[in-house]
């Protein structure tokens, strides 16, 4: 016999003396027997150069052939770690709360305790790993968009790091990586092959609206759920069933400021500027706001077209003081570069003319240099991305990015964390009520994530963005 199972057969013997007659739960006192003592080493040997099944039966031997011997619960004891030992879990827990329940002032109940917890722990993960999530992403890794799909991806793998490390989860994930070479046939290619030979369960991918289209039409081929982190476009999930944007498309954007304009800031009529032709984002955007508004009764007063970029500069000219005057509120949904500059000075031209409608617009308006300005015009806006500095989750995300990568998050690493831990939740939820995620995914409500929001709302289309707005010097979070 080792010295380690000398040592561990003394603490055994020691704890039998010290448990003495008034703890053991007998009738009658322990009977000697050469052949348990004999067998129970045995199975100390075996346990200590790591034969558990061979530990497992030499102690169970013991207190089956032998028993009411002096090495009884200590044999129970064993038996049990050796079962724990050769993860028989739910044995281990069987056999070990028999002795607990037998044997309730043992000097071994303690260990025994321990081990079944153990042994319940382990038996938790173990299921959680038959029952493992498999999440892909299709990204891109060619030279000028690796650095975009690895800060998405730090952001995702951060994710799915604390969903696996939160024990109560019934769940595991692991995740599957497919490059799509930025290129339509490699894109639909790499769904299929996450989908057909990986059996994934939803993909996460691409990147921009393009290469999404593509992974679209292989997605619903394989009737498999895709979300688009960041595509803008509305023919991406246009007619699918099993695409899914998260990044709000760009008629979306209007439709939810014309939305919060009349039924949270009460207003009645608009008049609409849109740039039209070279960047018709801004023309999308207006279309949305108008469909919104007669969708909702609301007047639209005047929409005026601008046929080039730098026609913003003079645009109170197109329609006259009188008209912008009838109006409650002005929608300019400006974009491109340099398009601060210009709202600002539109700003300057209402605000020299004497004239203060309520001024609403998208995202690009919140880099106003000049709050007080904007706060005369209640300048209200639209995005689809804020960040909280001060939150203490994103401190916690921050210090976890910077552990992983090197360097702060950028945006995409916070995209890539939010659309993976509102996908996660709703995967668990799907195999657990056996519902089609399709479902699920559009029945949801809205997700707050660290940056973003997502809420499908009975679409394949994120409906939810951040309403901002200016006062008193300075930009507030409205909803």
């Amino acid at each position: 016999m080792t010295l380690r199972s000398a040592v561990l057969l003394a603490c055994v013997l020691m704890g039998l003396a010290l448990a003495g007659p008034a703890q053991a739960q007998v009738t009658e006192p322990p009977v000697r027997s050469e052949e348990a003592r004999t067998t129970f080493e045995q199975g100390l040997t075996a346990f200590d150069e790591g034969d558990y099944g061979m530990a497992y039966r030499r102690f169970r031997l013991v207190y089956e052939a032998y028993p009411l011997n002096r090495h009884t619960t200590a044999a129970l004891l064993m038996a049990g770690r050796a079962l724990y030992r050769q993860a028989a879990y739910e044995e281990a827990i069987d056999l070990l709360t028999q002795f607990v329940e037998r044997y309730p002032t043992s000097s071994y109940t303690g260990a025994a305790r321990s081990t079944i917890e153990r042994s319940r722990e382990a038996l938790a993960q173990k299921k959680r790993l038959e029952q493992r999530l498999r999440l892909g992403i299709a990204l891109p890794m060619t030279p000028r968009e690796a650095a975009f799909s690895q800060s998405l991806f730090n952001g995702i793998r951060l994710a799915v790091d604390a969903f696996n490390a939160d024990t109560s989860r019934t769940h595991s994930v692991q995740l599957v990586f497919a490059d799509t070479k930025n290129a339509a046939g490699a894109t639909r290619r790499a769904v299929t092959r996450l989908a057909r030979n990986d059996s994934v369960d939803a993909i996460i991918g691409p990147l921009f609206s393009e290469e999404a289209r593509a992974a679209a039409q292989a997605a619903e081929e394989q009737e498999v759920v895709l979300v688009a982190p960041l595509a803008t476009e509305d023919d991406v999930s246009a007619g699918r069933r099993y695409t899914f944007q998260a990044n709000p498309t760009i008629g979306v954007r209007g439709r939810v400021m014309a939305t919060f304009a009349i039924r949270d800031m009460r207003l009645a009529s608009f008049g609409l500027f849109a740039e039209q032709g070279t960047n018709s984002i801004s023309e999308r955007m207006a279309e949305g706001f108008q469909e919104e508004s007669f969708r909702l009764g609301a007047d639209v007063v005047f929409y005026e077209w601008l046929q080039a970029r730098r026609e913003w500069a003079s645009v109170l000219d197109k329609v006259g003081m009188d008209s912008i005057r009838s109006v409650e509120a002005l929608y300019l949904p400006i974009d491109g570069q340099g398009a601060p500059q210009l709202a600002e000075g539109i700003l300057r031209s209402l605000d020299r003319a004497g004239t203060y409608p309520r001024v609403l617009g998208n995202t690009r308006w919140s880099g106003l240099r000049d709050a007080a300005l904007a706060s005369r015009f209640h300048v209200t806006y639209t995005t689809e991305y804020h960040l909280d500095a001060d939150d203490e989750a994103v401190l916690n995300f921050e210090e976890r990015y910077e552990a992983l990568a090197g360097e702060a998050p950028d945006r995409l690493a916070y995209v890539g964390y939010d659309v993976a831990q509102y996908l996660l939740e709703h995967l668990v939820e799907h195999e657990t009520t056996d519902t089609p995620l399709v479902d699920v995914l559009q029945a949801a409500p809205r997700y707050d994530g660290l940056a973003t929001r997502i809420d499908f709302g009975q679409s394949n289309v994120n409906q939810a963005m951040f309403i901002l707005t200016y006062r008193d010097g300075e930009r507030r979070l409205l909803r």
